[in-house]
């Protein structure tokens, strides 16, 4: 048998754009139950982290809200106009 070797790359977040004057709402939504494990939330958290860091935030660009759960069954109703 040949031995594989395991590569991971590092996660690639683009820089945020000066010129970009995009507007939006985003949620993440976080299993915080505990069959996700200690290490697994704290990859999501850093995803999170890294995926913000690419957006221009504020009032008149995007906004951001995390949701955290621990339920199996989560209904969230979320009205588009």
């Amino acid at each position: 048998m040949i031995p594989v070797k395991a590569t991971t790359l590092p996660p690639t977040t683009p820089a945020p754009k000066a010129d970009c004057e995009a507007q939006a709402d985003i949620v993440f939504l976080l299993d915080s139950s505990g069959s996700v494990g200690s290490a697994n939330f704290q990859k999501m958290k850093a995803f999170v982290h890294d995926m913000m860091t690419s957006f221009n935030i504020g009032p008149n660009a995007v906004q951001v809200r995390p949701i955290y759960t621990a339920y199996s069954r989560l209904g969230i109703e979320l009205p588009i106009t």
